[in-house]
């Protein structure tokens, strides 16, 4: 519209050939040539008449020809003949929209006089072809003093509350605080001009009127209300949603929580649950939670706890670190429920199809609940946490006895028929201690597979390394001899220990390597020996944590081999473990040799009595184990990693058998941010993928920031992946500067960025 307004008024004036136009704002030196006429032509003044003089007189010395002399000045004396020759017309912004009616005052004149070349600059963009009226051209002014591309005032508003100096400065500078005050008092009572003041009044009025409107709080608690209720909760949202202002939210709610007990002034209520404002919230909720929960009511409340810790999971000071218990008490929700229904169940074969397909995912929650923190909140962990090793006794109790009437059936002998029939090469792990869930963990985190499947195979027993391994080689019809403790051979053959194993597999032309070694191979058949897992649990302090990693790196290791040429990928094990959270009944035992899970040349009343030969082995071996998750009592403390025993954890075995599929090019990262500094204690780590096809291969990586790693997540193609890490706990000393890292699963570094730490909370 403005651009033929003009049009039109060059056309008028061109009637007499000539058209002098000053414009002392310089409002449309940026658009004046797209308004001339094409019969016409355009002479800009440019600093100097006499210049002005000569291009035209030159040119056009008779005046034939018509012309449009713009200058972006004041009208003066140099000009007088054309001027009288022509038409003269002084037309800057402000004399058009008050000659279009545009409800031209002083204010407005005010802000024109100093805005009006960038506002007809962004006029299409800003206004478009509509006729504007007087609030719509204040917006539009609004919206270049904000950085705005189209006017938003909930965006406008989030600004001023961000970087207030900054957008004040600008207001100021504009001619728009009398503007800017207006749009203000539509929202709280500003009462003054001060502008840093008016950010502080509408934070607390913002604040307080999202948990009184949406919260549904008595007003009378909160001193400061917004006047209307429509932009509380779309602009918070908003707010601390945006990466770009989210640590001023931050800010702003650390500012206001250290004037006023928020907890004070909040009674609990359903509609907190939806609500996202202070973090303080979740401690109510919490604190409602822990007050009414007992060991007693704790089944009957259940699914509720389950169902609140579900919605406050992803809130905003949950998904930002500073609230850490949610997802402990979901996850413990989960495994009470889950544990409740699993002990409904009977018979071997129906209780290992049941853990193969569904119970495994007991052991992995219980395995993942034991990894936080659960101080505070033990009414609502503890529960699961005793249910769960009710269940994990009770459970393999039944399975003891379901092996007693219906004896332990081998089926050891099939490993090898996996490798057989897998398209070579193929590479064939042996991971000590892989229990289901872990396996389950691998199959879920690699990358690269066009297949994948997982079977099982009965363990033998005793469930220990030297038996189990052993069982795993080719042609192993193992037989097991007392010798401090056991000794295993096949056909004579001594292949108790690593050593032994691998010259076994080497004098049949199978090469075998560590899982730590640094080159892959590539032969027709590979062996790869993973004594990771099992090593680790003989570490007293075993964290959950560090066998969650070792499934990861156990992912990372597949795709190395991928990346080798290796096409299918068997993974074997020699037995699974439990977890023992709390120290397990003791049963006193006298035998040849007494382990905590087994023993040998015992008989025991209460325990499970085999021949070796009744499970499927040589030899005549007496093995006793104990029921449910009771160890014999030996010396020292029970660890809570332990094996060796008859359980559904122990002694059935994951078989995975993983296609692999051809590599290709893999995404690149670049760390999009932080930009310079960590302002917070979780740091928001954009990754954006970087590749030269459209189909380069996804890549799983994980960010590591002061020696904490996140949890690994896959980079596509199509996004920029946002990882959430805390760095840092509340009570550790911040250093001065730390150094972030993205790690690929192979372990490799792939990108890094140092950053100055300047803590905002």
């Amino acid at each position: 519209m403005l651009i033929q307004w003009l049009k039109e008024i060059v056309k008028e004036n061109l009637k007499s050939g000539l058209f002098v136009w000053y414009d002392p704002l310089s409002s449309f030196e940026d658009v004046v040539d797209k308004v001339i006429p094409k019969d016409a032509k355009l002479l800009k003044f440019e600093g100097s008449y006499l210049v002005l003089r000569f291009k035209l007189e030159d040119e056009d010395p008779e005046f034939e020809k018509k012309w449009v002399v713009y200058i972006p000045d004041e009208p003066g004396e140099f000009l007088k003949d054309w001027e009288l020759m022509g038409s003269k017309e002084v037309l800057s912004l402000p004399d058009l929209l008050m000659a279009k009616g545009a409800g031209m005052d002083r204010e407005l004149k005010k802000a024109l006089e100093v805005n009006s070349r960038v506002l007809v600059k962004n006029w299409r963009i800003l206004i478009g072809r509509k006729e504007p009226d007087r609030e719509q051209i204040i917006n539009a002014l609004l919206a270049i003093a904000f950085e705005l591309t189209k006017w938003d005032e909930d965006e406008a508003v989030i600004k001023f509350l961000s970087q207030t100096e900054k957008f004040a400065s600008r207001l100021g500078e504009m001619k728009l605080t009398a503007s800017w005050l207006r749009k203000m008092e539509e929202i709280i009572d500003v009462g003054e001009e001060d502008l840093q003041k008016i950010r502080e009044k509408l934070v607390l009025s913002l604040l307080f009127g999202e948990i009184v409107y949406k919260g549904d709080q008595p007003a009378e608690s909160f001193a400061s209300l917004p006047k209307t209720r429509e932009k509380v909760t779309t602009i918070l949202e908003r707010w601390r949603n945006d990466e770009r202002y989210k640590e001023y939210y931050i800010e702003a709610v650390r500012e206001i929580s250290e004037k006023v007990k928020i907890k004070d002034h909040i009674v609990f209520n359903e509609s907190l649950l939806n609500l996202e404002t202070f973090p303080e919230i979740d401690e109510v909720i919490l604190q409602e939670l822990l007050s009414s929960t007992t060991p007693e009511n704790y089944e009957k409340k259940v699914e509720k706890i389950r169902e609140i810790a579900k919605k406050r999971i992803g809130t905003f000071w949950e998904r930002n670190g500073f609230i850490y218990y949610w997802k402990p008490i979901k996850i413990a929700a989960e495994l009470f429920i889950g544990c409740k229904k699993a002990l409904e169940y009977d018979g071997q074969s129906r209780m290992i199809e049941k853990y193969v397909n569904e119970w495994w995912i007991l052991d992995k929650l219980a395995l993942e609940l034991t990894s936080y923190k659960i101080e505070g909140i033990e009414n609502l962990v503890k529960p699961a946490i005793t249910t769960y090793e009710r269940y994990l006794d009770k459970i393999n109790r039944k399975f003891a006895d379901a092996v007693i009437k219906e004896g332990w059936v081998q089926n050891h002998t099939s490993f090898w028929e996996y490798v057989k029939g897998a398209e070579k090469p193929v590479a064939v792990l042996f991971v000590d201690a892989l229990r289901f869930d872990l396996a389950k963990m691998i199959v879920e985190n690699v990358r690269g597979v066009e297949n994948a499947e997982i079977n099982w195979l009965y363990g033998v027993l005793p469930s220990i390394t030297e038996v189990g391994m052993a069982a795993l080689l080719p042609n192993s019809q193992i037989e097991i001899k007392k010798d401090n403790p056991l000794k295993v051979e096949i056909s004579g053959e001594s292949v108790s220990t690593k050593i032994e194993r691998r010259s076994y597999l080497n004098r049949r032309g199978i090469e075998v390597i560590d899982f730590e070694t640094a080159s892959i191979p590539k032969k027709e058949i590979l062996t790869v020996m993973v004594r990771d897992i099992d090593r680790l649990g003989e570490i007293s302090d075993i964290a959950p944590n560090n066998l969650i990693d070792i499934a990861d790196k156990i992912s990372g290791f597949i795709s190395r081999l991928r990346d080798a040429g290796f096409r299918t990928v068997i993974i074997g094990s020699d037995h699974g473990f439990l977890y023992l959270i709390s120290q397990p009944n003791k049963v006193t035992c006298k035998g040849d040799f007494v382990a905590r899970r087994f023993a040998l040349g015992a008989k025991l009343e209460g325990c499970i009595i085999f021949k070796a030969a009744e499970t499927g082995i040589s030899g005549d071996l007496l093995l006793a184990f104990p029921v449910g998750t009771a160890v014999f009592a030996i010396q020292g403390e029970t660890p809570h990693f332990v094996h060796g025993g008859l359980s559904l954890q122990e002694a059935v075995i994951p078989v995975v058998s993983l296609k692999l599929s051809v590599p290709k090019e893999k995404v690149g990262i670049k760390i999009e941010s932080p930009r310079d500094k960590l302002t917070t204690i979780v740091a928001v780590v954009k990754l954006k993928p970087v590749f030269k096809r459209f189909d380069a291969e996804p890549r799983r990586v994980c960010v590591e920031i002061n020696g904490k790693r996140s949890e690994y997540m896959t980079v596509t193609t199509e996004k920029v992946e946002t990882v959430r890490l805390r760095w840092l706990e509340p009570d550790e000393k911040p250093p001065e500067e730390v150094e972030l890292k993205v790690i690929d699963e192979s372990g490799e570094v792939i990108g890094r960025r140092e950053f100055k730490v300047s803590l905002l909370f």
